[in-house]
């Protein structure tokens, strides 16, 4: 069994926190921000383990059992909740055909003017991430031939910029996510040299990873880009997601160990599956704990913080249940 590489987790942990903290605070900038690039982490740590060993259609399944079927689980619990209860108080979904939002469980796209899976809007990401998959995996069995790779990437770029297209299963969303893909494989192949270098220049580099990061903030707000809900012309917007993921990978090159990234990177997964509704659940707890409406909390950094980390702390003891419950009893 190959060892597993802390800094994957530690990425990916900070990917999901960012995640659930950025859909929590109002604040626009921070979230103009984050939604640059907090989505390509999780493309750029999959892209690291996307040249996969044995057959294209026996890896595909497991990628479709580890990805999709808790999809359609979760979709399904979620949808539950918004058409019984949710929808009936929650304003700016009032208007969704529920017909719609349950057909879009089975052929996921985006062609209205509302959120994508209005009951629980992270949910794009994974038929994103498997077909996304799908695809790079796809490009690593049959172009071989570095240089045509880095062609097909840059053609898949272009044609994002300049031909915005819809299709089922957020196929245009993961064509965008493929050359954050591209840049994960590219960082695992050569990782070793990648860490040399790094190692070598190491307080240089993370001077410079830190400018990008702050120099992103001031270049990127206040324009907004969604990846779930795409317009094309994201060219620019490459330019600088690719910036700060190497910026974060420079940071968490020599990171040695952090319990909470790394326990929240294991279980981003199920993290960003439950945590929407959750949140929502939390912020009306609140809200009725305080006397004090729901948005006025999250306008606030302290209430948007409060917020997100008992909204990280509930999906931590579920998860933790559920690991006891079911996941240990089946290993018996």
């Amino acid at each position: 069994m190959k060892e597993r590489i802390v800094q994957y987790d530690l990425l990916k942990g900070i990917g999901i926190l960012t995640v659930v903290f950025m859909h929590t605070w109002l604040f626009l900038d921070f979230r103009y921000w984050c939604q640059n690039w907090f989505m390509a982490v999780f493309f750029m740590v999959a892209g690291a383990f996307a040249a996969a060993k044995g057959s294209w259609w026996n890896v595909t399944k497991k990628r479709f059992v580890r990805i999709m079927v808790p999809y359609f689980i979760v979709a399904t619990l979620s949808f539950a909740y918004w058409f019984l209860l949710e929808r009936h108080f929650r304003e700016e979904t009032m208007a969704c055909a529920p017909m719609w939002e349950f057909l879009n469980i089975f052929c996921p796209m985006n062609m209205t003017r509302y959120e994508p899976h209005v009951y629980n809007v992270v949910l794009w990401f994974l038929p994103c991430m498997f077909v996304a998959s799908v695809v790079f995996d796809l490009m690593l069995r049959f172009i071989k031939n570095e240089r045509c790779l880095l062609g097909g990437i840059l053609a898949i770029v272009l044609v994002n910029q300049f031909v915005p297209f819809w299709a089922p299963f957020y196929l245009p969303q993961a064509l965008s996510a493929v050359p954050f893909m591209y840049l994960g494989h590219l960082l695992q192949k050569y990782r070793p040299v990648w860490t040399a270098q790094v190692s070598r220049w190491y307080v240089p580099a993370v001077v410079l990873a830190l400018a990008i990061l702050i120099a992103s903030y001031f270049a990127v707000v206040p324009c907004e880009v969604r990846y779930n809900r795409f317009d094309g012309g994201y060219l620019y917007y490459f330019f600088f997601a690719t910036l700060v993921n190497l910026a974060l990978y420079v940071l968490t090159l020599k990171v040695k160990s952090c319990r909470l990234l790394t326990w929240a990177g294991g279980a981003s997964l199920a993290i960003m599956l439950m945590h929407e509704p959750i949140k929502r659940m939390v912020a009306m707890a609140f809200s009725f704990l305080v006397w004090r409406e729901a948005a006025s909390l999250r306008s606030v950094w302290w209430g948007a913080a409060l917020i997100a980390l008992a909204t990280v702390l509930v999906c931590a003891v579920l998860i933790t249940v559920y690991d006891r419950l079911v996941v240990r009893r089946m290993k018996r």
